[in-house]
């Protein structure tokens, strides 16, 4: 059955609350932008802007959502609003703001990036076991809780994942090819291990591909911590600024030439953006969960 939402012209918009992270991980990149944390008076007005086009919220581009000071009170403007969020995090953070995350009915699912633990001394010992017995506790319960493994499925964590819950790290590795494309393994009522290859961020200078299409301004578009609107989650330095949604309309700002000539182009099997035409991701699954 279709929903309010389901009409919409985006499925999610992620709107960047902070650039700031805790970690510094291998495959992440590292923006040269200023540390900027979203203030709740301009929350409110991002919500205002785009409440006709969308109900899901992701809080990132880069950065790290519970590293946001006011996360509380973000959440509860989340609440009033009737926006529904997924909230993807390294986890480091969940013994300090978990109880935070649980009070909060806009939250709809937790994806846990624990991609890059196992290579990375700045993640504490103890910490997927700190992951897990949160997850436990809120089997067959809400929010979601999605292990995201994005650096393959020989990835160390995964048989800690798997052994955990009682599978078989065998019949995993061995099983459909949907596990290692954006499938996600049930591992519990509400609790998933999400498995993917893992990709690279675009980087201007690189090498050049045209003939692509993505979603990009068709189901999702990003604004970063700045206002800066960007076609994408992907464009984490705001190298394509579509415009500013703390002085322009979101409306006309998805509606500008720039914009229109992005959407326009991805029509055609064409990328437009330079940095578009050097991003990888259009050629990977959608997640299913």
């Amino acid at each position: 059955m279709k929903t309010e939402h389901d009409e919409l012209r985006f499925r999610q918009i992620y709107v960047e609350i902070t650039n700031v992270c805790n970690l510094s991980c291998r495959m992440c990149p590292k923006t040269k932008r200023p540390p900027r944390a979203v203030t709740p008076g301009e929350f409110r007005h991002i919500l205002g802007e785009i409440y006709p086009f969308t109900r899901y919220i992701y809080p990132h581009v880069v950065g790290e959502p519970l590293c946001h000071p006011r996360l509380d009170e973000l959440l509860g403007i989340l609440d009033e609003t009737g926006f529904i969020t997924n909230i993807t995090t390294n986890g480091t953070l969940i013994g300090e703001k978990g109880d935070i995350l649980l009070r909060h009915p806009c939250v709809r699912q937790l994806n846990f990036s624990v991609h890059s633990s196992w290579e990375n001394e700045t993640f504490s010992e103890g910490y997927i076991e700190t992951l897990l017995r949160f997850a436990d506790s809120r089997k067959n319960a809400l929010p979601r809780i999605s292990f995201r493994v994005w650096t393959g499925r020989e990835n160390a964590n995964v048989s800690q994942i798997l052994y955990h819950y009682g599978k078989t790290g065998e019949d995993f590795l061995s099983a459909p090819s949907r596990y290692a494309t954006g499938g996600a393994l049930k591992l519990w009522e509400n609790t998933y291990l999400n498995s993917e290859d893992e990709f690279v961020w675009p980087i201007m200078g690189e090498s050049e591909n045209r003939d692509i299409f993505c979603r990009a301004l068709r189901t999702h578009v990003g604004i970063l911590s700045d206002g800066t609107v960007v076609p994408c989650c992907l464009d984490s330095d705001g190298n394509i600024p579509l415009g500013n949604i703390y002085s322009e309309s979101f409306a006309d700002i998805i509606e500008s030439p720039r914009a229109r000539a992005i959407y326009e182009g991805f029509s055609r099997r064409k990328a437009v953006e330079a940095l578009c035409a050097r991003c990888g991701y259009s050629k990977r699954s959608p997640a299913k969960i």
